[in-house]
């Protein structure tokens, strides 16, 4: 089992290859295939997803963060009750992302999420008065704290590692933080 620091002092085991899939092979096989690229040179990039239960209206987002030689930075968790929608997650993992790109101090980033409709709410604008706009309204200020910072939108199978970090979270919930490699690091090095 991997521990893993833990958000709220706790640790959480981790038993993170078993739990992708009845054999804990779908994720590895798709996220060695992935086509993950690297951002250019003096750039972090910061791949986000969610990932959402209809019948427990909660949802986990899972952030990754590479840098320009595409070796791992650092990875987050984060676990969201009472959530209506797979779109409200995915606006909640763009502003998790963003979030962390701040509080760390992460300049000359790039946010990728796989979810169209947020992406382009970002690139839009700040006025949204649908049922995301208050979470577009809180990411779209934090992209102005940070130097050089852009959201662009990609392909679902390009955010793998990611996504199989938001669905895990999703059952077996445990919101950690790492700056330092996962022992699952294959995932983080294949891509």
């Amino acid at each position: 089992m991997d521990q893993l620091i833990c958000h709220q002092s706790h640790q959480c085991n981790l038993p993170f290859l078993k739990s992708l899939s009845q054999d804990g092979s779908y994720c590895r096989a798709q996220a060695l295939a992935s086509a993950w690229t690297k951002p250019p040179l003096g750039f972090l990039k910061v791949n986000v997803d969610g990932a959402w239960s209809e019948s427990l209206k909660s949802g986990e987002v899972g952030v990754v963060v590479r840098h320009e030689h595409g070796n791992f930075v650092a990875a987050s968790t984060k676990t969201f009750e009472h959530v209506s929608s797979p779109l409200l997650i995915e606006a909640f993992a763009v502003r998790e992302g963003l979030l962390l790109a701040v509080q760390w101090g992460l300049h000359n980033i790039i946010i990728k999420s796989d979810s169209f409709q947020i992406v382009f709410a970002l690139q839009k604008g700040p006025l949204n008065s649908s049922l995301i706009g208050h979470i577009v309204e809180d990411s779209y200020a934090m992209i102005y704290v940070i130097t050089r910072a852009s959201i662009i939108h990609t392909r679902h199978q390009h955010n793998e590692a990611v996504h199989c970090l938001a669905r895990f979270a999703l059952t077996n919930p445990c919101e950690y933080l790492s700056k330092s490699l996962p022992t699952f690091s294959w995932m983080f090095y294949s891509l």
